[in-house]
């Protein structure tokens, strides 16, 4: 079985009209205020999957400031997931900036949600405050026995936009601080025994 757990899905109202949700969304707008960056919903990204032989995917939202954004992604995907129960995996996703961020875990998870993410620092390291407060999300993904999947990117070579200035050190010292939390590093899983290598 292929599963994909790394899956952006968007409602229509963001598909259609992005230039609404710029506003005091600036993460938002550094991926995608260009047109060319696309956006896609539930029924394409089920299309490529059956072009591509994925059986299943995690899908999210945006981790959005606002949360009025937060929880219409956030609707939008628990929805598809009713649409499509065997192909798709519901994950809430939201900004730490928000102080309503425990209360928008719970709500979802009442509503089938079955992880958290993706949770992003774009432009800032996990350092301080910020690892506390994502430790605190851990503990709570913890206690219910599912997945926190974190932004992380490699942190060497050029910029792009969404490139987050973390470390490999705050990033170690975060999972270090949370062992028991079941954790999905995207972009950069799979990339990490390479670093060990660069060491010798």
């Amino acid at each position: 079985m292929i599963i994909d757990t790394h899956a952006h899905i968007c409602p229509k109202e963001v598909r259609e009209n992005r230039e609404k949700f710029l506003d005091d969304e600036p993460e938002f707008a550094a991926i995608y205020r260009n047109p060319k960056s696309r956006l896609v919903g539930a029924d394409e990204l089920i299309e490529k999957m059956d072009e591509e032989g994925v059986d299943k995917s995690v899908v999210f939202g945006f981790p959005w400031r606002k949360e009025e954004n937060f929880r219409l992604n956030n609707d939008y995907v628990l929805e598809c997931v009713s649409k499509y129960p065997d192909r798709l995996i519901p994950f809430c996703c939201f900004s730490l900036d928000s102080s309503s961020f425990e209360k928008e875990i719970k709500r979802c998870l009442d509503m089938g949600a079955r992880g958290v993410g993706e949770i992003a620092f774009y432009t800032r390291d996990m350092e301080g405050e910020e690892r506390k407060i994502l430790s605190k999300v851990a503990l709570i993904c913890e206690d219910a026995n599912i997945p926190i999947l974190l932004h992380t990117n490699e942190p060497v070579g050029h910029f792009y936009p969404g490139k987050s200035p973390m470390t490999l050190k705050s990033l170690y010292l975060l999972i270090k601080d949370n062992p028991n939390t079941k954790w999905i590093l995207a972009h950069l899983g799979g990339g990490l025994p390479f670093f060990g290598y660069l060491k010798r």
